[in-house]
């Protein structure tokens, strides 16, 4: 049996420690509130975060679908989609076309990529970019061209793109009372590496000769119309009137 004393003892050491254990657990509880913001508090009860909190941190601003009307005009199916963030973008376009052109002795096939980045020398809108802006691109291509001479051009066994990049400049306006859509024109140049064969255009497809060479000059231009998204409205959950 233990003694009165010891039992007393006992209670008072393991108060002292439930109480050294509370005083812990509200300093932490304490220290997370006064460090964690208030989305990541509301977050931790069961409510999900706020997303500006995620915005603000991506910066990432509107997302822009074009159509270059140049490629449009050369029955070459087109689509250019980019993200747009505080002073720069990113944008992949990409270029498909397999037809002939009235006959099988003239076509322009082709099948390209031509991702890049660009910097936009005003601060960006509610509706995304505009103004003047410089970007760099990379290149790649698949080709098959003939303009109904005895030859046609093919990347080397249709299974080598021409590779390379370049630089380009260019200027962007709104349309329209919304300011969604846009207006751009642009120009680039660059250098490619290319390996090509020259085929027989008759009909027979043998193979004349091939050829290895590095190409400098214009490889873009663009008459472009686009469609921007706000995307910091709809991360916010508000909704666009356009």
């Amino acid at each position: 049996m233990h003694s009165p004393i010891k039992r007393l003892s006992y209670i008072c050491r393991t108060g002292l420690g439930a109480l050294a254990l509370c005083a812990c657990l509200s300093g932490t509880t304490a220290t997370a509130a006064n460090v964690l913001p208030p989305d990541s508090m509301t977050a931790s009860r069961g409510h999900p975060p706020d997303p500006a909190l995620f915005y603000g941190k991506s910066r990432l601003n509107a997302l822009t679908f074009k159509v270059n009307a140049v490629g449009a005009a050369m029955l070459v199916t087109n689509a250019t989609f980019e993200l747009e963030f505080s002073r720069w973008s990113a944008q992949l376009p990409v270029y498909f076309s397999g037809l002939d052109y009235f006959s099988h002795r003239t076509k322009f096939r082709i099948m390209a990529l031509q991702p890049g980045i660009r910097y936009w020398f005003r601060p960006e809108s509610d509706t995304g970019h505009t103004g003047w802006f410089a970007g760099a691109h990379l290149g790649m291509a698949w080709y098959n061209f003939a303009l109904s001479g005895g030859d046609r051009i093919q990347d080397h066994n249709g299974r080598t793109p021409a590779l390379g990049g370049g630089i380009e400049a260019g200027w962007r306006t709104t349309l329209g009372k919304t300011g969604r859509w846009k207006l751009e024109l642009a120009i680039g140049a660059g250098a490619y590496k290319a390996r090509y064969d020259h085929i027989d255009n008759s009909g027979a497809g043998t193979v004349k000769s091939y050829r290895n060479k590095t190409f400098f000059g214009i490889d873009h231009v663009g008459v472009t119309f686009g469609y921007s998204l706000d995307l910091k409205k709809k991360m916010k959950g508000g909704s666009a009137h356009d």
